[in-house]
């Protein structure tokens, strides 16, 4: 029996694909708190020999958002090691990046993705993906303010509203900066425990 066709009255497709853009609406109940050890807190990857995985973090981002490593101890010189970190997007995409680990104590590195879910962390190098990262504490948490969207947006020409907490505006999402590539947005105001509605257009699918 094929994907494709009527029954009981509906259409069934195997995928919906729009060819102008149509509005739709992101919410976010509570604005994340900035965090670099929410996630994965004082881990020793110099003597890691296997990737973590979902069960091994305290907990999942609470929305699509950038994530955070942070060296809580030195690493080396160049920050020429770090993490692999694989999971999904907001749109439900595997995707994976690898995000250095600062020489210095305390030092962060953002990630470009906003990563919605976690499967797996491990040890990577840029000569070898075996490279133990020589920090001996190492923090992932997440910075809450660049969120990933769970469909394309081209600009910020595409944003309809922006509404924060309470407040709605019509201009502040000129102030947003909008990743295409990457489909996220990092806002211009934020604070912890804020709400966040974003109307926007989109193509749907890519």
């Amino acid at each position: 029996m094929g994907k494709n066709g009527w029954r009981d009255g509906k259409i069934s497709v195997k995928k919906l694909t729009v060819s102008d853009k149509m509005p739709v609406q992101y919410i976010i109940p509570a604005v994340a708190e900035y965090a670099t050890g929410a996630l994965l807190a004082g881990k020793d990857f110099n003597a890691a020999t296997t990737a973590l995985t979902h069960v091994n973090m305290l907990k999942q981002p609470a929305y699509a958002m950038n994530l955070i490593v942070c060296a809580g101890a030195a690493g080396t010189a160049g920050h020429n090691e770090g993490l692999r970190i694989g999971g999904y997007d907001a749109s439900g995409k595997y995707v994976y990046e690898n995000i250095y680990i600062k020489g210095t104590a305390t030092g962060t590195t953002c990630s470009s993705n906003a990563f919605a879910s976690i499967n797996y962390v491990k040890p990577y190098g840029q000569t070898s993906a075996n490279t133990r990262p020589k920090s001996t504490k190492v923090g992932i948490g997440y910075q809450p303010i660049t969120i990933g969207l769970p469909y394309p947006i081209a600009s910020n020409d595409d944003i309809i509203t922006y509404g924060y907490g309470t407040t709605y505006a019509s201009t502040l999402f000129q102030e947003m900066t909008i990743s295409s590539t990457y489909n996220t947005v990092t806002l211009p105001v934020v604070a912890t425990g804020k709400s966040v509605n974003l109307l926007y257009k989109s193509k749907v699918q890519k």
